[in-house]
C-alpha cells in the first residue's frame, strides 16, 4: 500500500509502473538475500550432539530452516544427525 502511494507520485508513465515496482522488489530480495547469506556464512556453528564445529556451505537449507537466536536446526557434517546447532559469536 506505501509503495502504491510512492509510485503513484512518480512521473512515470502509467505502462512502465509494474515494470518499475517489479524491478523494485526485485532488488530489495537480493539485497536481503546478499546480506543474509553473508551473515550465515561467517558464523561458526557447533554440533550439540557431537561438539564438532562447522561452517555452512549450503546456504539454502541453512537459511530457509527453523532458527532462532542464537541456533539454527542444521544437520552436522560429522554425526549425520540433524540438531539444533549453536552458532559460535566468537568469529
Amino acid at each position: 500500500m506505501y509503495l502504491q502511494l510512492i509510485f503513484d507520485r512518480l512521473p512515470i508513465h502509467p505502462a512502465y509502473k509494474l515494470l518499475f515496482m517489479l524491478v523494485f522488489v526485485f532488488f530489495v530480495v537480493s539485497v536481503a538475500t546478499i546480506i543474509s547469506k553473508i551473515i550465515i556464512s561467517k558464523h561458526t556453528y557447533t554440533c550439540t550432539e557431537c561438539g564438532y564445529k562447522f561452517k555452512v556451505k549450503w546456504y539454502w537449507g541453512a537459511s530457509l530452516g527453523p532458527h532462532g537466536n542464537n541456533e539454527r536446526y542444521l544437520k552436522c557434517p560429522k554425526c549425520k544427525k540433524g540438531t539444533w546447532c549453536i552458532i559460535d559469536k566468537e568469529n
